[in-house]
């Protein structure tokens, strides 16, 4: 059945205070350099090297604000003395986690998906053409046409590789999801995918003989791939490049291929390397997504190795610019953060700056200023609690919070009062409504936050598009609500598979992707 839940209406500002003493990192040794948090799905992550000799690991946790406590995650990176890590995360889909680093002279990025619970690695300077050093840091970008039908690219990891190298690269991310078939076809015409193995189906016509073409050119003068098969799919081993690629299909008809329609699709996936940032990247460097400061979706990076440089990378200019350089010198123990994931506005872009007695506190970028400038943010009792070392990390959570983690395993939280300019006003980054899919089991649940009051509407459908359920919840008040599924509206139990959420918010509109197991 379909349900409307109303959660976390409340979204109000708290008197200031001090930075709170929250439960220690649970790692069983000191955490040492390397140490990052992020945020993500309500949640604080956090990956913890540690060097004793009695415990070599590198841990992988959570903490729940809810709940006031961390839990590691199994079998992370057991027996890893993992150097040059960086940590990011994915909050589109299901949620994932994503940590780069060097383990045993390889360089890996590491996924965790929070649907299945499993991890999984890429080894990065196997099959690329880059390592990871000191200062590799890694940033999420969503992709804003996620929620189109055929665009199921979840975004991407965009890595600056550190170790003195100023190259610059960003990995698509495949879908968790299953291929969706439009019609029996997939990649339909005009689909983007990240998927360099892709699976072509087509629909059925009973032939016993089926004659698969791929070009990269309408006239298919130049094959990719022919091959005769016996069923209507086909998914070759071969990693295809990236570009525009056209595919056809014939049946065998009097003795004679049949050709269907051309379809095409833009593939792009793996690793590309982009515009090199200006100037040499090393310790202490941090990187982190902004969606809107500058007016467009851009990175924002600071490169490190005790240089004062902070740049702006356009990413669809494909460019580096340079900004008001930042107050302290870079070291290691420096993070940077915004407010995207928490999907607030984020008019600032806060720091901490390790390695310097002199940073006794948080910084923040003011990108409207005229000019561009670094504010202390020089508040009463915002003071940090310690001083910053290597092993310190800071990221942003819902509600503006900050969280950092700093010597000894220690871990603190602060409630920032406001900020001139917008920083504590605690609103939607955008006027728009926001929707995403929760990570649940034998359902499906959509969260979705409203500025203003609208009436909603909502349908649900499976993977070829037919409608299962529908609910009209009327008019509905500012704030967080939910809408799950457990069964169709004939009273059965959802069927494991893909479906999709049209979502009727006043006049928008908005369509969500989703999978039951």
């Amino acid at each position: 059945m379909l349900r409307a839940v109303l959660c976390c209406v409340l979204i109000a500002a708290t008197a200031a205070m001090a930075w709170e003493q929250l439960e220690n990192v649970p790692a069983q040794a000191e955490v040492d350099y390397g140490t990052h948090i992020t945020w993500g799905k309500g949640l604080v992550w956090g990956m913890f090297p540690t060097y004793d000799a009695q415990f070599p690991e590198t841990y992988v946790g959570f903490y729940d604000p809810g709940e006031d406590e961390w839990e590691l995650l199994e079998e992370a990176m057991e027996d890893e003395e993992l150097e040059h890590t960086s940590l990011t995360f994915q909050w589109l889909e299901d949620g994932v986690l994503f940590g780069i680093g060097d383990y045993d002279d390889d360089a890996y990025l590491y996924f965790y998906s929070l649907y299945n619970g499993e991890w999984d690695s890429y080894d990065i300077d196997d099959e690329e053409e880059f390592e990871i050093g000191n200062g590799a840091c890694i940033a999420y970008q969503p992709n804003v046409n996620y929620t189109r039908q055929m665009n199921p690219v979840p975004g991407w990891i965009y890595c600056l590789p550190g170790g003195g190298s100023q190259e610059f690269w960003r990995y698509a991310i495949p879908t968790s999801l299953p291929n969706l078939a439009l019609d029996g076809i997939y990649p339909g015409s005009g689909a983007v995918i990240a998927d360099q193995t892709p699976l072509f189906q087509w629909g059925s016509t009973a032939s016993p003989q089926y004659r698969l073409l791929v070009s990269t050119n309408s006239l298919f003068s130049d094959t990719v791939l022919d091959k005769v098969i016996s069923n209507p799919e086909y998914q070759d081993s071969s990693v295809l490049v990236n570009g525009t690629y056209y595919w056809r299909t014939a049946t065998w008809v009097s003795s004679a291929w049949s050709w269907g329609l051309t379809h095409n699709f833009e593939l792009d996936g793996g690793w590309q390397q982009l515009q090199d940032i200006p100037g040499s990247v090393g310790t202490g460097a941090a990187m982190a997504y902004d969606g809107d400061a500058f007016g467009h979706q851009s990175i924002i990076a600071l490169r490190g190795g005790g240089q004062e440089d902070y740049y702006e990378y356009d990413i669809v200019a494909d460019d580096w610019d340079p900004e008001e350089d930042a107050p302290e010198n870079v070291y290691a123990g420096t993070s940077l953060t915004t407010h995207d994931p928490t999907e607030e506005s984020g008019l600032f872009q806060w720091a901490a700056f390790g390695g310097s007695e002199t940073t006794d506190y948080p910084w923040y970028y003011n990108p409207y200023g005229s000019p561009h400038q670094w504010v202390l943010f020089d508040e009463l009792d915002a003071a940090f609690p310690e001083h910053l070392g290597s092993e310190a990390s800071m990221c942003s959570g819902q509600g503006h919070y900050l969280y950092l983690v700093v010597g000894d395993n220690h871990f603190y939280r602060l409630d920032p009062p406001a900020v001139e300019g917008g920083q504590g006003s605690r609103v939607p980054r955008s006027e728009k409504a926001q929707a995403h899919v929760v990570a649940c089991r034998g359902g499906i649940e959509v969260e979705y936050q409203l500025p203003v009051s609208a009436r909603i509407r909502a349908t649900l459908h499976d993977a070829v598009g037919r409608q299962v359920g529908g609910l009209d919840a009327g008019d509905q008040q500012p704030g967080i609500h939910r809408l799950s599924w457990d069964r169709d509206s004939e009273g059965r139990k959802l069927s494991s598979g893909a479906y999709f959420v049209l979502l009727d918010v006043g006049a928008e509109q908005a369509k969500l992707k989703a999978i039951v197991r």
